[in-house]
């Protein structure tokens, strides 16, 4: 009996049957902002795996921040992003009242390997002057994922999940105050500048105006259209993630952003470099 005992167990190590192994780790930042503040919160995976796909449920407390939009990470020039902020499933960790799913895909000749790798950077806005929210992984098993080239997903126990949290550093301004629109209407050149893979364009409003921030090339040419909405007055930015309308990545180069709002119209410059 204790023979067939331990060969039992030899035979499951050898297999890995009834065992899991970690074979990768996903991570999220333990940060800080201020009421008011955009932040960006990275997803990095480590992993000795080739990655081909990865799927992130990202829950938080929307009551303390709001998710604005997400864009690939800098280690995934190449990949595309799908994102999708009306999950029809509840949370599953504590403290969250709602939840974000990103994907973000090689479509077959971009993979991904390595430690630390930055996959996405979430955009959230701070609307709480205090608190904390956790940012936590849904760890649903086809929730969170990652996908081989030979489309085998590493989900569940295989992964370690870090989960982080953004603390509120408390301002004089309190929710639900006004912050007062600004005095004139400025577009600010871009940074970083030069760039690789994306930059920011920042804006003010001083009253409410339809605003349209095209990039175009040294042609005159459009290349993407970044801003075509009616807007209030406020502070604003926009990010350029150095694709097209169609999302191929655009040539090194020098482009041009400009901005309409009204009867305001101003250009300038950015550069390109990959």
């Amino acid at each position: 009996m204790r023979i067939f005992k331990w060969i039992t167990i030899w035979i499951l190590v050898c297999t890995g049957v009834g065992f899991s192994q970690t074979m990768a780790t996903l991570a999220l930042p333990d940060t800080s902002a201020a009421f008011g503040d955009t932040v960006a919160i990275p997803i990095t995976v480590s992993t000795d795996s080739i990655i081909g796909l990865a799927q992130f449920v990202v829950e938080f407390d929307s009551s303390i921040i709001q998710f604005q939009n997400a864009v690939v990470g800098k280690d995934v020039v190449g990949f595309t992003l799908i994102q999708n902020p009306n999950l029809p499933f509840a949370t599953t960790t504590s403290g969250t009242n709602d939840n974000v799913l990103i994907q973000v895909s090689g479509g077959g000749p971009n993979t991904v390997s390595g430690q630390g790798k930055e996959m996405a950077r979430l955009k959230f806005a701070v609307v709480s002057n205090s608190g904390n929210s956790p940012l936590s992984f849904d760890q649903t098993v086809n929730h969170t994922y990652l996908t081989t080239p030979e489309l085998k997903d590493i989900a569940g126990s295989n992964i370690n999940f870090v989960d982080g949290s953004l603390e509120i550093v408390p301002t004089n301004v309190r929710p639900g105050e006004t912050i007062a629109a600004p005095s004139s209407l400025i577009l600010y050149q871009n940074y970083p500048n030069p760039f690789n893979p994306e930059t920011r364009i920042e804006y003010e409003l001083p009253r409410p105006a339809k605003v349209i921030i095209k990039v175009v090339n040294l042609l005159g040419q459009e290349v993407r259209t970044l801003v075509d909405r009616d807007k209030p007055a406020g502070y604003f930015e926009v990010l350029w993630d150095g694709k097209d309308n169609e999302g191929h990545r655009v040539s090194s180069g020098v482009y041009l952003y400009r901005m309409e709002a009204g009867d305001f119209v101003q250009i300038k410059r950015m550069l390109l470099l990959q």
